[in-house]
């Protein structure tokens, strides 16, 4: 059997117990959840002698796994892997700060790496993952996400897999859909719900009976953040939140419910219409969406970033080209509660065709036999399916692979998101 391990940071989660991963998310990021299920199906199946090897040990993680916690993270990772026994394959996360930390050059060279990545990484990362021999992989999070980055030097060694997702069968009948909206995500800027409460008064004034169910803190990825009068935000995002609902968001029909944990799928399943992150900046596979349509609601977002891979057009719900039908196709909803009810129905069979964990699991196993027998990488180049500036120069460069097309359009990308994130 072969022996995988799982590297976590997980500092900045805090009491968080995640001994059983099939009840959901208990109110975490969304990538810190995605790796302890991941590990914990690869053990469970019998597939893997699994380690975890995290940082806090304040958190609970499940029995299934040999979890072993690091005090001098990164320089301590040596010993330990070393007094671990034979580890035939690690992953970690692929990620901006990786490159500064020396995580990479803190594992011993005889252990293959996969770098699993969450996020939208600079192009100077990305360059970096394709020099170091000792990575084997680059797996995103998502199709998009892989496009998106295919101009980029490491591209020979890329592949993608969407995180899996715990399916559990949710009531879709009418008497439990109402003309609810439901966000969930982090409340910082990143996260777009600014945009959200910008154009939620536009709806409301076409559906006076629509509610607005908000999900999320910011205190999930910042646990010590000081909290606005909402108690969900900082000060200075609230204000924002705030002069767009017109500092009583009751009267707009607007609820924060703050951070939930497995508790948020009954506000959920409760809801007509999902709204993520309207901006769909930063956005790779937002899990979000997955509890949305596995909730039964239909889905309006963006086409861009990852709400091209985890709504399906017309069919799951909507992916939009700017506000105006934004706002036209969430109203369009609410006066048709049979097209959002098909849609939902249509959300929850996507969702357990696409991101179970029955499906999931055996794409890892596929990349891990590749891995683990030397296997030359095999790589096709998805087409980019959103709408984004300098699109055809992106689709140019999907064959040139040129660091510094990659690295202007990343800058452009990056200009963009400064203006998403105050509007």
């Amino acid at each position: 059997m072969r022996s995988i391990a799982f590297l976590l940071d997980d500092s900045n989660v805090h009491g968080a117990d995640l001994t059983d991963p099939a009840c959901g998310n208990p109110a975490v990021g969304g990538t810190e959840y995605a790796f302890v299920s991941l590990a914990h199906e690869l053990a469970s199946r019998r597939l893997a002698r699994v380690t975890l090897i995290h940082r806090n040990r304040t958190n609970s993680y499940p029995k299934t796994l040999t979890v072993v916690t690091i005090e001098d993270y990164p320089d301590g990772l040596p010993r330990l892997l070393n007094q671990a026994g034979p580890i035939d394959c690690i992953i970690v996360r692929g990620h901006d700060s990786m490159v500064a930390a020396r995580v990479i050059e803190s594992i011993p060279s005889r252990i293959p790496i996969i770098a699993w990545t969450h996020n939208h990484l600079k192009s100077t990362t990305l360059s970096y993952l394709g020099r170091r021999e000792q990575i084997k992989r680059v797996v995103y999070v998502g199709r998009e996400q892989c496009a998106l980055a295919a101009g980029a030097p490491c591209h020979y060694k890329s592949t993608y897999i969407v995180p899996g997702f715990y399916v559990t069968p949710r009531s879709n009948g009418s008497n439990v859909k109402e003309r609810r909206a439901v966000y969930v995500g982090s409340l910082v800027p990143q996260k777009g719900f600014h945009r959200l409460a910008r154009l939620w008064p536009r709806i409301r004034r076409a559906c006076p009976t629509a509610e607005l169910d908000v999900i999320g803190s910011s205190q999930v990825n910042h646990p010590d953040q000081q909290l606005g009068t909402l108690g969900v935000a900082s000060v200075s995002y609230e204000k924002l939140i705030l002069r767009y609902l017109r500092t009583v968001p009751a009267e707009c029909g607007v609820t924060f419910h703050g951070k939930m944990g497995i508790e948020k799928y009954d506000v959920i399943g409760r809801a007509m219409v999902g709204l993520p992150n309207p901006t769909g900046f930063t956005e790779c596979c937002p899990a979000s969406v997955v509890e949305m349509s596995g909730g039964g609601a239909a889905v309006v977002a963006l086409r861009q970033w990852g709400m091209c891979d985890t709504v399906l057009d017309e069919v799951t719900g909507y992916l939009c080209r700017d506000d105006r039908e934004y706002v036209a196709r969430v109203i369009s909803l609410f006066a048709n509660p049979s097209t959002a009810r098909s849609m939902g129905v249509a959300g929850q069979r996507f969702v357990k065709d696409t991101f179970s964990y029955a499906v999931i699991i055996e794409k890892w196993e596929r990349l891990w036999n590749e891995v683990l027998g030397s296997a030359v990488p095999s790589y096709s180049i998805p087409p980019i399916i959103g709408r984004y500036p300098l699109r055809k120069l992106r689709s140019v460069n999907s064959r040139l692979h040129s660091p510094r097309l990659h690295a202007l359009v990343s800058f452009v990308d990056r200009v963009r998101g400064v203006f998403l994130k105050r509007y």
